[in-house]
Formats: structure tokens, sequence, C-alpha cells
């Protein structure tokens, strides 16, 4: 498909970057679970993103901008989900992740 005159190759990169702070959060959570299922889920996800992104045609202006603004979408619900923490991601597959106990009790903070 020919570019039409306005399309700025620049959005192609920026639904990189979009996808890249999803896979960005998704690795943060695998990262930090001790349940392994959880952690292949993620890392599934991580490479479902980079899939999503090869499948994604880089001469559609529509399809780009379609694509970075679901990559964002997903990496905002994501993020909210690991910073509001377990009472918000009841069901969600980031509950066990964010669930974990703390490393430092108060007692041995003071």
């Amino acid at each position: 498909m020919a570019q039409p005159e306005n399309y700025n190759p620049m959005i192609y990169d920026a639904m990189r970057e979009s996808a890249n702070r999803l896979v960005g959060e998704y690795t943060y959570l695998a990262n930090r679970t001790d349940d392994m299922v959880m952690r292949n889920a993620l890392l599934d996800a991580i490479r479902g993103v980079r899939q999503e992104i090869a499948m994604t045609d880089a001469d559609s202006r529509k399809d780009v901008e379609a694509k970075t603004a679901e990559f964002a979408s997903r990496a905002a619900n994501m993020r909210n989900f690991r910073i509001n923490g377990a009472q918000m991601a009841r069901g969600h597959m980031a509950t066990s992740a964010m669930a974990r106990p703390a490393k430092q009790t108060q007692e041995q903070m003071l």
C-alpha cells in the first residue's frame, strides 16, 4: 500500500514505544511473581505483543494509530493493576504477582 503524502513514519515508532511500555508492565510483573503459571502467562503475553507488532501494517496509518491506542490502553490498565494493588486486580492475571508479601517488616525498617 502506498503511503499518502501526509503519512508520518514516526507514528510507527510511537506504536513501537507504546508496545514497549506494555511489554515493560508484563516484564515487571513476570519478574516479581513466584507463581510459574502466571510467569509463563506473562511471558506468553510479551510474545503476543511482539507478534501483534509484526502483524501490523506499517504502511497503514489507520492500523498503526489503532494499534498504538490499543497498546497504550492495555499498558495503562496493567499499570493501574500494578499500582493499585490486588484489591483492584481480583480475577486478573496480575493478582498474585502484586499480592507478594513485603520483604521487610516495619520493625526491620526502624
